[in-house]
C-alpha cells in the first residue's frame, strides 16, 4: 500500500472518521491500519466524537478475546512477565493482556469506579511509559484517546512519601498531556452515603 494518500482515501477519512466506529473506518479504508488512520486524521485535524472514540462494542470483544486467549493458554502469564518487562518499561505494549496488571483484585472503591467509567472507554491500569527506567506507570483508569487518568486513592496517598512520587507521576503524564483527576475513597463513600439517606425514610 502506498503511503501516500490518494484523494478518494483522504475523502473517506473525512466522512467516516468523526463518527463511525473503528471496523466501519477500517473497512472504508482497506489496507491502512488504525495508527496510519490515526495519524493522518490528527495531521488533517479531524477529530473524532466521544461516541466515536469510546467504540464500547470493540473494546468489549478485545478484552474478551484476550481473556480468552490468557485462560486457554496458562503459560501467557510467565512469558510475558520474562519477555515483555523491557516493552513495558518503554510503555510500548499495547496488548489488552497488559490490563490485567500484576493479578491483585481491585479495591471495592476501584470496582465501584469501573461501572461507570469502563463504559466510557476508560481501560483499568491503562501503562503509560515513566520518566525513569523501572516499569511504567499503571492507570488506575486510563482513557489514551482523550488522555485523562482517574485515580482512586486510598489514605496512604495522604502520606508525605506517597505524595511525592504521585507529584512527580502527575508531572511527567502532564508533560505527556494527559491530565490527572484523583478522587479518594471518602469522597465515593460519603457521596453513596449521603445518597442513601436522602432515601431513607425519615
Amino acid at each position: 500500500m502506498s503511503r501516500v494518500w490518494s484523494p478518494q482515501e483522504e475523502e473517506a477519512l473525512v466522512r467516516h472518521y468523526p463518527t463511525r466506529r473503528r471496523a466501519e473506518v477500517q473497512q472504508a479504508l482497506p489496507g491502512r491500519n488504525w495508527n496510519a488512520i490515526q495519524l493522518k486524521a490528527v495531521k488533517l485535524g479531524i477529530r473524532r466524537s466521544s461516541e466515536a472514540a469510546y467504540d464500547i462494542e470493540y473494546r468489549r470483544a478485545q478484552r474478551e478475546a484476550a481473556l480468552r486467549k490468557y485462560q486457554e493458554h496458562p503459560e501467557l502469564r510467565e512469558h510475558f512477565s520474562r519477555t515483555t518487562r523491557a516493552a513495558y518499561r518503554r510503555g510500548v505494549l499495547r496488548s489488552p493482556l497488559a490490563r490485567m496488571g500484576n493479578g491483585q483484585a481491585p479495591t471495592p472503591y476501584e470496582q465501584i469506579a469501573a461501572v461507570f467509567l469502563e463504559p466510557l472507554g476508560f481501560q483499568r491500569e491503562h501503562c503509560v511509559a515513566s520518566n525513569h527506567a523501572g516499569p511504567p506507570y499503571k492507570l488506575d483508569f486510563g482513557h489514551p484517546e482523550l488522555k485523562l487518568d482517574v485515580e482512586i486513592d486510598g489514605r496512604q496517598h495522604a502520606e508525605t512519601k506517597i505524595h511525592e512520587r504521585d507529584r512527580e507521576r502527575d508531572a511527567h503524564l502532564a508533560r505527556l498531556g494527559w491530565r490527572v483527576i484523583r478522587i479518594r475513597n471518602a469522597a465515593i463513600r460519603d457521596a453513596l452515603m449521603e445518597l442513601l439517606a436522602r432515601r431513607l425514610p425519615a
